[in-house]
């Protein structure tokens, strides 16, 4: 198996152990970009990729996330290997050039599969695409029991509710979470509000906080390697975002027993978060909803106590085995088409 990265500023390796078996290659796109003449970089970067990817004599492609899909797809015109394309958030929302959205709207029809995590996403195509789609969630996997919670300088006199995730002013919108904290923090002062993520949007949720006052009860407290372990040892985490492609953070906060309070965004939350179960899910965009449901967890020791023990059963619901039989039998049935 190989992992071929088209990102330059990212090292999709990053955070990852490798198997032996599993090559990365990163391709440098840049360098094809800066040699070749400004009409002709975009075809010396799908010609690097092609020659990268028919190295590996390979079975089967898969293009991940919107532009990965559709570079791959460029790039393998006219070779009968089979490609199939993962989108991994809302392609309604998600920002896209014209330009790309026309090309994955003409490549999609011709990839082996379509795979989707919601329903929700899958239905933002044209039939000729849903045609084709298989709708595959992510997994959630029971976290290990032997936390050791990060060394943060918490106040165990103090309750967390924390937002984890890029600081990125279109799709996270940590800054509705922070008005909605604003509005409640003088009803519960034991409580701290901790957002846990780096991004282009941290100097105006600097400006936000300051601005509303409460720079010493909220702080963005940057990336961390240890997300299980601060939520692990969180009270409350919430969902501000705009938009998802499944929600993957507070399926994994339940998992973890932390109670989740989330906008009904499109996609994933409603197909997570099981309302007054394990969580509170509040109309989308609603800030005085949203504190008003944070206000009522935070008062409420005994309710919090109960969705943490019921969250876990997230890992049952979206389960590691039954996920992956699900890839095993996309690929089986794409193989068999293919040959």
């Amino acid at each position: 198996m190989k992992i071929i990265s088209t990102e330059d500023p990212v090292d999709a390796s990053a955070g990852f152990d490798l198997l032996p078996a599993v090559r990365f290659q990163k391709l440098h796109l840049k360098d094809v970009e800066n040699r070749c003449p400004p009409k002709t970089k975009t075809l010396g970067r799908l010609l690097r990729l092609r020659r990268a990817i028919l190295d590996t004599n390979p079975t089967l492609v898969l293009g991940f996330k919107d532009m990965g899909a559709i570079q791959a797809l460029q790039a393998m015109i006219g070779c009968r290997v089979p490609i199939i394309a993962i989108e991994h958030n809302n392609p309604d929302l998600q920002p896209m050039s014209p330009r790309n959205s026309r090309l994955r709207t003409f490549l999609y029809p011709r990839a082996a599969s379509v795979v989707f995590l919601t329903e929700g996403a899958k239905n933002c195509f044209p039939v000729r695409i849903r045609a084709k789609a298989a709708v595959i969630p992510n997994a959630v996997i029971q976290p290990i029991d032997n936390f050791t919670p990060p060394a943060i300088g918490r106040d165990p006199n103090r309750k967390y509710v924390i937002g984890l995730g890029r600081l990125d002013p279109i799709q996270k919108r940590f800054d509705r979470l922070i008005e909605a904290f604003a509005m409640i923090a003088q009803r519960h002062p034991s409580w701290i509000l901790e957002i846990w993520g780096e991004g282009s949007a941290r100097e105006s949720l600097t400006t936000q906080i300051q601005s509303l006052g409460i720079r010493d009860r909220a702080h963005l407290m940057g990336v961390t390697a240890e997300s299980d372990a601060v939520v692990k040892s969180s009270d409350l985490l919430v969902l501000s975002s705009e938009f998802e492609g499944f929600g993957l953070v507070i399926a994994e906060a339940l998992a973890c027993g932390t109670p989740v309070v989330s906008f009904d965004c499109p996609f994933g939350p409603s197909e997570i978060v099981r309302h007054r179960v394990d969580g509170l899910l509040v109309p989308h965009r609603d800030v005085a909803a949203l504190a008003n449901a944070m206000s009522e967890l935070m008062a409420d020791d005994e309710l919090r106590r109960s969705m943490s023990e019921r969250g876990p059963e997230v890992t049952e619901r979206f389960d590691f085995e039954d996920v992956m039989g699900k890839w095993n039998q996309l690929f089986t049935d794409v193989l068999e088409l293919a040959h």
